[in-house]
């Protein structure tokens, strides 16, 4: 599974905006993963590959 940059770039707002909550902001990253249908625990999705 590859990750788009759209896909990174709504993970990074989620964990950007929940940073400044006092919540866990890892947890909002997981959930939005989960919504999104991304399983990021797997090795080959940690990373983008260029085309």
């Amino acid at each position: 599974m590859e990750i788009t940059y759209i896909q990174v770039l709504v993970l990074a707002v989620v964990q950007g905006a929940c940073e400044l909550l006092p919540v866990s902001s890892s947890a909002h990253v997981i959930i939005a993963e989960k919504i999104m249908g991304l399983d990021l625990m797997q090795g080959s999705a940690t990373c983008l590959s260029a085309p």
